[in-house]
């Protein structure tokens, strides 16, 4: 696709546009400067392409009210990657939420809400993580916060059935 040759792109923003469609390239993993991506209310769906993890200047990223309908790819939690907030929310992202999330270690803000996502919610999350929205999921279990979360200011996880702390 034409989007990989853009690599000195630094932002795109293209929210709000039900013609914006299909599935997201995997040539986004090219642009290597890009630190701002912005696809909120679109129709993108199907997966995230795992070249999402080479981005290392991702910074935040916005692809809630989508159609997203696969389980979320472990790459997008490379410890590598800048990304600070990760807006996911509404869409019908299902499957577990990968384990590698314990590995975003410049994760602040993460909406999950209103999604497919099942199995115990995993809350070894780095010390950076401020904030966590992921009610309107399937998870259950046994819910532990481990040692990396002492920042975490607010966690949000209404609606979720079969849970028990700690």
């Amino acid at each position: 696709s034409e989007i990989g040759r853009m690599t000195s792109l630094v932002s795109v923003q293209l929210q709000d546009n039900a013609e914006l469609g299909g599935s997201l390239p995997s040539e986004l993993g090219r642009l290597s400067h890009l630190s701002y991506l912005r696809l909120s209310n679109t129709n993108i769906s199907g997966a995230l392409p795992t070249e999402l993890g080479a981005m290392e200047s991702l910074q935040t990223l916005y692809l809630d009210n989508c159609s997203l309908n696969e389980p979320l790819p472990s790459t997008l939690f490379n410890a590598n990657l800048s990304i600070r907030t990760l807006h996911l929310e509404e869409n019908r992202i299902n499957g577990l939420l990968p384990s590698t999330i314990a590995n975003a270690s410049n994760l602040w803000y993460l909406y999950l809400q209103y999604n497919e996502l099942s199995g115990v919610l995993p809350l070894a999350f780095n010390d950076q993580l401020r904030f966590i929205y992921a009610y309107g999921n399937r998870f259950s279990g046994k819910l532990g916060v481990s040692d990396g979360a002492t920042s975490l200011l607010t966690c949000q996880l209404k609606h979720i059935s079969d849970l028990s702390c700690f």
